[in-house]
């Protein structure tokens, strides 16, 4: 029963046998009680016994090493007693709006791959034959863009000229290089209205990983 005063109680075993093995998927107190039945009738109850089925132990997510914003990293948690698999979810939101499962196995760590800025969030659980654990503590990397603009400024080459110079420094935030590097610049006059736009290329065609 899952009662101590065996309300609702089941028959879970009747033969010769003097032990039961349980099998049971869900956490919960369960308490048992036997009786021996002969030709002249039944014994009454034994005392009871008790145990407790637990879930497996929640697992600790680890702090994400991303300094550079790389959208190349590593999920890590710890491995907990009683777990047999683990569910890792990501979502773009701290409140897990909308998280997906991303990753459902046995390992510890899960390796992103990913292409486009943003900011993610984490969080796993431990999957055991006795249930879930609850969800983990959260871990966040924010993933920046694979070239970014670290100084911009624009200047007129001289009075009366009707040209506008527009330079900056770029760096490249990726494990690898980059080749090719479009800058498009946007022009707004002194009430943000857009007055014109262009484009071009870095100076250097191959940046190296962390170069500028």
């Amino acid at each position: 029963s899952t009662s101590d005063s065996f309300a609702g109680a089941v028959t879970v075993f009747q033969g010769t046998a003097t032990s039961w093995m349980a099998n049971y998927q869900t956490p919960g107190t369960r308490y048992y009680r036997v009786l021996a039945a002969g030709l002249t009738g039944q014994s009454g109850w034994s005392n009871d016994q008790s145990v407790n089925v637990l879930p497996p132990d929640t697992p600790t997510l680890y702090p994400i090493n991303n300094p550079g914003g790389d959208g190349n990293y590593t999920v890590t948690w710890s491995a907990t007693a009683w777990a047999t698999s683990y569910m890792l979810q990501e979502s773009t939101s701290n409140s897990f709006a909308g998280a997906v499962t991303i990753f459902q196995g046995a390992a510890t760590s899960w390796t992103a791959n990913y292409l486009t800025p943003s900011k993610r969030y984490y969080r796993v659980l431990a999957i055991g034959p006795t249930g879930q654990s609850g969800w983990s503590n959260a871990q966040s990397t924010t993933v920046q863009p694979a070239v970014r603009v670290v100084s911009s400024s624009a200047f007129v080459p001289y009075s009366g000229s009707s040209s506008l110079y527009i330079v900056g420094e770029v760096v490249n935030s990726t494990s690898s290089n980059v080749v090719f590097v479009r800058i498009n610049a946007t022009l707004r006059d002194s009430s943000g209205n857009v007055v014109g736009s262009d484009y071009t290329y870095t100076e250097i065609l191959t940046i190296p990983q962390g170069g500028t």
